[in-house]
């Protein structure tokens, strides 16, 4: 058996049984058999317990055993020092009692880390690696208050790979900045000396920065309940994710947040790639037709920069369609103003899920932040509720959580599922098992997310049907009339 992987580092193809890749946020081991497609082991760190991610393990080195293994050295893409050690403390304590030991110990400074591991010999090395001072990322910081800029620099300057070209704190001065610096990333407060940020993104043309250049940018603010709608305005013009600006008790929280953040933009969205997998899943045509008439329930998931896709889907989707249940990942102060904003905008009914109701067809339903949100099946009739529980995937609430009711109410065939633009992988193992059970899958296409993160992850896993932009989408799903002719 001949398998190959791409270096996330020099691009160059091994043969090799496995690839073993590590970002910020997922510690994945996949086997891949290139004739009988590919075998991942999901996201082993945070998500697991160290008894899980030893059995996952021990399975994977009984399969090199089994398979006979040619190579044996792995790598991964590197990582930041904060997240490193941490990572590397949960690794070693899942390794350890499996015969596998470190050979050395190194801790990065700046720079990336990169790790290689023998079964053979059950070492593992790690190793500093020389910074690319040609792969820095730019960030302008926009914050009017001093002690923030402070504290904001300190965390940026800390996460590898970025430099921070500049710090303002007006209106006027952030505008200049952006026409005349060249940036990559943008961390934006949303009220400033002048102004607010809205104006910047306004004045500046952002959504035409962020579309022809790449730049992107989050929201680091302190907005009430009331002033969410401006978080909203904001994303409406670029904008993709929403913090609340750390405090001194959550600043390593906020830290590693944003750090994964940035993390997974630049490394599965437009401008660096990783590796593609090779799956199975078609690209879309304007021939396709995905036939609404048949189907029951459609359900959407979505993260990072996914607000205005989800707006743009309950708008221009069939009026008739289905009902669209959405798992958005949000604050909970922001849902229910997020719900009425998609009424009032595109003319769809569209409620945040408080309580048990029963679904409705044309309506659109939003999960409450905070919570989880189930399909109930009850005869003939659907229903959808609020779930109370623990962060699944660290969201809540949480697409897994959305997918796998909806394949356990045995709804799978009368399902369409989507898989939108967002960080992380929630919701691809359950994409992939309502695939299997005869649901039609759609993952946002690279080209169009802000981040290729959970579209990627579903990709994969060869959970996709389809992969398409939002356009794509709402050309391809459509109510068929059967005429008068055809009735009688």
């Amino acid at each position: 058996m001949k398998l190959q992987w791409k270096s996330h580092h020099q691009g160059e193809n091994i043969d090799s049984n496995v690839l073993m890749e590590m970002n910020i946020q997922t510690l994945s081991f996949v086997v891949r058999d290139l004739p009988r497609g590919t075998f991942r082991f999901g996201n082993l760190l945070e998500e697991s317990r160290p008894d899980t991610l030893q059995s996952q393990i021990r399975y994977l080195l009984k399969q090199f055993k089994e398979e006979g293994s040619s190579r044996d050295d792995l790598e991964f893409i590197g990582i930041g020092k904060n997240r490193f050690k941490d990572q590397m403390e949960e690794l070693r304590s899942a390794l350890e009692p499996l015969g596998i030991r470190f050979k050395s110990k190194l801790f990065p400074d700046e720079s990336p880390a990169q790790m290689k591991m023998s079964f053979q010999t059950g070492e593992v090395w790690v190793k500093k690696l020389e910074s690319n001072e040609k792969k820095l990322k730019k960030v302008l910081i926009i914050e009017d208050s001093q002690s923030v800029q402070k504290i904001l620099e300190k965390i940026y300057s800390e996460i590898p790979n970025v430099e921070i070209v500049g710090i303002e704190s007006s209106v006027e001065g952030a505008v200049k900045a952006l026409r005349e610096k060249n940036v990559d990333f943008v961390s934006l407060d949303m009220y400033l000396e002048g102004g607010t940020g809205l104006e910047v993104l306004k004045q500046s043309g952002f959504k035409s920065l962020s579309k022809n250049k790449n730049v992107h940018c989050v929201l680091v603010t302190d907005c009430s309940d009331s002033e969410g709608s401006l978080v909203f305005d904001a994303m409406a013009e670029g904008a993709t994710h929403y913090f609340r600006k750390p405090a001194a008790t959550n600043l390593k929280t906020f830290q590693r947040e944003l750090s994964d953040l940035l993390q997974e933009i630049f490394y599965t969205s437009t401008g660096e790639r990783k590796p593609e997998i090779r799956t199975e899943s078609k690209k879309s045509s304007r021939k396709e037709k995905i036939l609404l008439n048949e189907k029951d329930l459609i359900a959407i998931g979505s993260s990072t920069g996914g607000t205005e896709i989800v707006a743009q889907l309950v708008a221009e989707l069939p009026r008739e369609a289905p009902p669209i249940v959405v798992v958005q990942h949000m604050p909970p102060q922001f849902t229910d103003l997020y719900a009425k904003r998609l009424a009032r905008q595109t003319g769809r009914p569209t409620i945040e899920v408080s309580e048990r109701m029963e679904l409705q067809q044309g309506h659109a339903y939003i999960a409450a932040g905070g919570r989880h949100m189930v399909v109930r099946s009850r005869g003939q009739k659907l229903f959808v509720e609020p779930l109370e529980g623990e962060p699944v995937n660290r969201f809540m609430p949480s697409v897994s959580v959305l997918f796998e009711s909806v394949f356990q109410n045995n709804l799978a065939t009368k399902t369409v599922a989507i898989m939108l633009t967002g960080m992380g992988s929630d919701g691809s193992k359950e994409m992939l098992e309502l695939k299997n059970r005869g649901s039609l899958t759609i993952g946002q296409s690279e080209e169009s997310c802000s981040v290729y993160g959970m579209p990627r992850a579903a990709q994969e896993l060869g959970a996709l049907c389809y992969s398409m932009s939002p356009e794509e989408m709402i050309r391809s799903m459509v109510m068929e009339r059967k005429s008068r002719n055809a009735a009688s």
